[in-house]
């Protein structure tokens, strides 16, 4: 109820950042250039937040990536008031913001002692986020991964071969951006984000993933599982 300018959107985990701007170029109007300058304008202001890892911040292939992959993994998905005074500044700063907010300082400690930084965390859990269709199997599946990586093995999500597919235009227009049946030949692509491909954690998030997702890289299930079957 209220005026018609108001209304409420709400964000769905496991989206990526161009999801999200489609979304609001659609609803609300905003522009790609406005999203460049709202995502420049909070990076900067939030340079000091324990999200952002410092060393990331100022290391070469961070400065190289795009406004959005830079803050991808850091808009927390929920549901956000939008009226006619909201500037897209103020939606992407809210959604930080309340990432920031939900993790405390014991988390940054758990995740510490377990040998990952916070941004780390956030990657794996972007990961998890777009392989687990049942909330309560986040801790389990994380298990998995984080097993892997302490196995020096290779993630082989079929989740990041679908983000490294989207690096290509041509396969956004035929299959959106998560193309739902991966074949065997898409395991080849060549991308940094392909963990068929390469070794440990891609460069950034693929996705915005949920608390719990997060939660679920911190505090996994205790077990000595390599693969699952989703």
């Amino acid at each position: 109820k209220g005026p018609d300018s108001d209304y409420i959107l709400d964000f769905q985990p496991g989206l990526r950042n161009e999801e999200i701007l489609e979304i609001l170029v659609t609803i609300s109007q905003f522009t790609l250039v406005e999203w460049e300058s709202a995502v420049t304008t909070l990076l900067d202001s939030r340079s000091d937040s324990l999200l952002l890892d410092p060393q990331s911040l100022a290391s070469n292939s961070f400065r190289s990536l795009s406004p959005t992959s830079q803050l991808q993994g850091y808009l927390h998905p929920g549901a956000y008031m939008i009226t006619a005074n909201t500037s897209l500044f103020d939606l992407v700063a809210a959604m930080f913001d309340n990432l920031s907010r939900l993790i405390t300082e014991q988390m940054l400690s758990d995740a510490a002692k377990n040998g990952y930084t916070i941004r780390e965390i956030i990657i794996l859990a972007s990961i998890i986020e777009r392989e687990v269709s049942r909330e309560a199997e986040l801790p389990l599946i994380a298990s998995v991964f984080l097993n892997r990586l302490d196995n020096s093995m290779r993630l082989q999500s079929d989740a990041t071969v679908q983000f490294a597919l989207a690096e290509d235009e041509g396969s956004v227009d035929l299959h959106g951006w998560w193309k739902q049946a991966v074949q065997q030949e898409d395991l080849v692509t060549e991308s940094r984000y392909n963990t068929f491909q390469i070794d440990g954690l891609p460069p950034t998030p693929i996705s915005n993933p949920s608390l719990n997702a997060i939660m679920a890289v911190i505090y996994p299930a205790q077990t000595e599982y390599l693969f699952f079957l989703a």
